[in-house]
Parts: structure tokens; C-alpha cells; sequence
């Protein structure tokens, strides 16, 4: 059980590192590496695109770390909310 969950994330983090690093000589082309700030652009989108792929080969290879990740996600921020009775007429006053 631990060595199949240790084979997924070495996958999805091996395929992140491979994106980062592929991603930053295109983006250095975008943002220019003469400053600061287009250094930092070109780090933080090859970041969010690595951690996309990330996310999306764990849920592929269905990593339970990652499909429990992403349901808690779920429940925190897209829950399903319940409509409360309609208060159109006051009772019982």
C-alpha cells in the first residue's frame, strides 16, 4: 500500500519537475530574465503549471492523497447549500 502510493507521487512528481523545467525556457521568451519581476513571473507560472500537472497525474493514477485532497476541496469551497424555509410570512407572533 505505501510503496503503491510512493510509485504515484514519484510519477505525478517526476512529470511536475519535467513541465517546470521545459515551461521556463518559453516563459524566460514571455517575461524577459532581466528583471526581477519577470523572473518571478516565469518561476510562479512554470510553478502553477507543474503543480497542475501534478494534480492531474494523481488524480489520473487515482493517488489517494490527492482524491482526498481534491474532495476536501469540495466540501470546503463548492458544498451544497440548503435552502432555508421561506421567511415571506412571519408565524407565530
Amino acid at each position: 500500500e505505501i510503496l503503491k502510493s510512493f510509485y504515484k507521487m514519484a510519477v505525478a512528481t517526476l512529470a511536475m519537475a519535467v513541465v517546470v523545467q521545459f515551461m521556463k525556457w518559453p516563459l524566460a521568451w514571455l517575461f524577459g530574465t532581466t528583471t526581477l519581476l519577470g523572473i518571478f513571473a516565469q518561476g510562479f507560472v512554470a510553478g502553477l503549471l507543474g503543480l497542475a500537472v501534478y494534480a492531474l497525474i494523481g488524480i489520473l493514477l487515482r493517488s489517494p492523497e490527492i482524491t482526498d485532497f481534491v474532495s476536501s476541496l469540495q466540501r470546503k469551497f463548492f458544498r451544497n447549500f440548503r435552502q432555508v424555509e421561506s421567511a415571506d410570512e412571519a408565524t407565530g407572533l
